[in-house]
């Protein structure tokens, strides 16, 4: 009997900082994920809808369009696409905005990808 694999889930991954993308995305592809990124808010709103990501990460801080208004704009159209929210700004109130605008999680950077992973795991 043939067994069927399962598509890979896809992670929409924001951020404008170009390094930090390509060090996700490559962890994300050896980890199985399928991977769109986006360079700020307004273009991760532009491909959430043709993506179809099962979790989106968007940092916090961006030039266009932040991650809290990306989160904002994604419960619009989805309430039930979880978003991680990754920021640089160790601060409580980093934290707080971030579960104030409905995120379902929040790193810190730098990224401690096996933490990544798991919060992943927990969401997709």
């Amino acid at each position: 009997m043939e067994q069927r694999t399962q598509p890979p889930r896809t992670v929409l991954f924001v951020d404008d900082d170009e390094t930090t993308r390509a060090a996700a995305k490559d962890f994300l592809e050896e980890e199985g994920y399928r991977v769109v990124l986006a360079a700020d808010g307004a273009e991760a709103l532009e491909v959430f809808g043709t993506a179809e990501p099962s979790v989106v990460v968007t940092d916090l801080e961006m030039p266009r369009i932040s991650g809290d208004q990306v989160v904002a704009q994604i419960r619009l159209r989805s309430r039930k696409t979880p978003v991680i929210i990754i920021t640089g700004h160790r601060t409580l109130d980093a934290r707080r905005l971030a579960e104030d605008v409905g995120a379902d999680g929040f790193l810190n950077k730098p990224i401690d990808f096996m933490a990544f992973l798991e919060l992943l795991q927990q969401h997709s």
